[in-house]
C-alpha cells in the first residue's frame, strides 16, 4: 500500500530536506503550493535535483514520486488530506494563520469520514508551533469537532537543522535545483504524536522537544544571525566571516551563553550542547554552501523579537543568572545592520538613528535594558563603526569579568 504525505509548501527547504526524508521513507509526496509557476515546473519535470555540499565534496541526487497541486484551489487541501498518511507544513511561521482554515476543513472531513488519526509535522521556525497551530485551526472548527481534535490530530513541533541558502543567479541550469548542507537529522515532538508513529528515516522522536527547539533557536539561529550582523559591510558570505578570528570568537562566546542557559534548564547536557556549538562553527565555515550575509541577516525586526533568537536567549539567560555580556555586541550589530533590499533592516536602523538604542530595543524586543547594558551596546556600536573588533571583545570580556565577580 502506497504511503502518502501531503506537504503544504514547496519551497527550497522542503525540496532540499523534508522531501529527502519523505522520499527515503517511501512516501508519495503531494505538494500544496501557492506559486503557480513552481507547481507547473514540478509537474512537468516529475523530478528535481538536490545538491548537498561540504568543503570537500558535492553529492547530487534526484527526488521523484511526487505531484504538485495549486493550493489556491477551493477544497484542494481537504481533498488531499482525506487520503493522507502524514502531513507537513513549511510555509513560514507568519503564513501558518493563512493555511489554518483549509487544514481545518481537511481535519473535519477526516473526522467525519472516520479516518485514522493524522499527524501534522510543523517544519517552521516557530517556538511552540504545535500549540500555536492548534489554536489557529480551532478558529475554523465547530465545538463537536474540537472535542474530537486531540484524539485525531497531532500538531508536531519540529527542529529543522539543515541550512539551505539561495542559489546565486546563473548558478544552475535547472530552475528546480536546491543546494544545501548534508545535515540530515529531523527532530520532532514525540509526545505530540497521535495514533500510529510515522515511519520516517533520520528522524528523532524527542520527548521533551523543548531543548532541541531551544538549541536550534538560541544556539544555531542566534549564532547564525550574529555572524551576519557582525560581518555586514565587511564580508559577503558567512564562510568568509568565519575565517575572521575576531568574529568567530564573538560568535563562539555568544553561543556559549546559549549553551549555558539551555543546560541550566536541565533537559540537555552541557557537553552535548558544547559539542553542537563546536560542530556548528564548522558547518558555518562551509565554503561551498555560499550562504550570504544578506540572507542570514534578513529581517532583524523579527529576529530581535521577544521570543526569537537573540532576545529569547537573553530572557532565558537572565532567568538562570547567566552573564549576557557577549550578547551586547550582537544587539549592537543588529541595530547597525542595514540592507536597502531588506525593508525590515532599514526600518530598525532608521528607528535606532532617530530614537536611540534604548527606545529602539524596547520597541522591538520588549525589554527595558539596564542603563549599564545600554551603555555597553552604545560603546559596541561606536567600535563597530570604527571596525575595532578587538575593542568589542575587550569590552565584553571586561563586563563579563565584572559581572562574574559580583555574583
Amino acid at each position: 500500500m502506497v504511503k502518502r504525505a501531503v506537504v503544504y509548501g514547496a519551497g527550497k527547504l522542503v525540496r532540499c530536506f523534508i522531501s529527502q526524508i519523505l522520499h527515503a521513507s517511501g512516501y508519495e509526496i503531494v505538494f500544496l503550493e501557492l506559486g503557480k509557476d513552481l507547481v507547473r515546473m514540478l509537474n512537468e519535470a516529475k523530478r528535481y535535483p538536490v545538491r548537498l555540499v561540504t568543503n570537500d565534496e558535492t553529492k547530487e541526487f534526484y527526488i521523484d514520486n511526487f505531484r504538485a497541486e495549486d493550493s489556491s484551489q477551493p477544497g484542494i487541501a481537504a481533498k488531499e488530506m482525506l487520503e493522507a498518511d502524514l502531513m507537513v507544513t513549511s510555509v513560514g511561521a507568519r503564513n501558518l494563520q493563512y493555511i489554518a482554515q483549509p487544514i481545518a476543513e481537511g481535519i473535519k472531513a477526516r473526522i467525519d469520514a472516520g479516518k485514522a488519526p493524522l499527524n501534522i509535522i510543523l517544519a517552521e521556525n516557530l517556538n511552540d508551533s504545535g500549540h500555536y497551530m492548534r489554536e489557529q485551526v480551532c478558529k475554523y472548527l465547530d465545538e463537536a469537532t474540537i472535542e474530537k481534535l486531540d484524539a485525531n490530530v497531532g500538531f508536531i513541533e519540529a527542529s529543522i537543522g539543515r541550512m539551505v541558502p539561495e542559489l546565486a543567479k546563473g548558478e544552475a541550469d535547472d530552475p528546480l535545483l536546491v543546494r544545501g548542507e548534508p545535515y540530515e537529522i529531523l527532530q520532532i515532538d514525540g509526545a505530540a504524536v497521535v495514533g500510529k508513529k510515522p515511519e520516517l528515516v533520520n528522524t528523532l522522536f524527542c520527548d521533551p522537544i523543548e531543548p532541541y527547539i531551544q538549541r536550534k533557536l538560541f544556539v544555531h539561529n542566534m549564532c547564525h544571525c550574529a555572524c551576519a550582523y557582525l560581518a555586514a559591510g565587511k564580508y559577503e558570505f558567512i564562510h568568509e566571516a568565519m575565517c575572521d578570528p575576531a568574529i568567530r570568537y564573538l560568535i563562539e562566546q555568544a553561543g556559549l551563553v546559549g549553551v549555558r542557559s539551555i543546560a541550566a534548564e536541565e533537559k540537555m547536557s552541557y557537553d552535548s550542547l558544547l559539542d553542537f556549538l563546536t560542530k556548528l562553527q564548522y558547518r558555518f565555515s562551509n565554503v561551498n554552501l555560499r550562504d550570504t550575509v544578506a540572507r542570514v541577516g534578513a529581517d532583524p525586526m523579527r529576529k530581535l523579537g521577544n521570543d526569537d533568537r537573540i532576545t529569547g536567549l537573553y530572557r532565558l539567560a537572565k532567568k538562570h543568572d547567566i552573564d549576557v555580556s557577549f550578547l551586547m555586541p550582537v544587539y549592537a550589530a543588529a541595530l547597525c545592520y542595514r540592507s536597502e533590499a531588506d525593508k525590515a533592516s532599514v526600518q530598525v536602523n532608521d528607528d535606532y538613528k532617530a530614537s536611540g538604542v534604548k527606545e529602539t530595543l524596547k520597541k522591538y524586543s520588549g525589554i527595558d535594558f539596564s542603563d549599564e547594558e545600554i551603555k555597553q551596546i552604545e560603546t559596541h556600536i561606536a567600535n563597530l563603526q570604527k571596525g575595532d573588533f578587538d575593542e568589542l571583545i575587550r569590552l565584553a570580556e571586561s563586563a563579563r569579568a565584572k559581572n562574574t565577580e559580583t555574583t
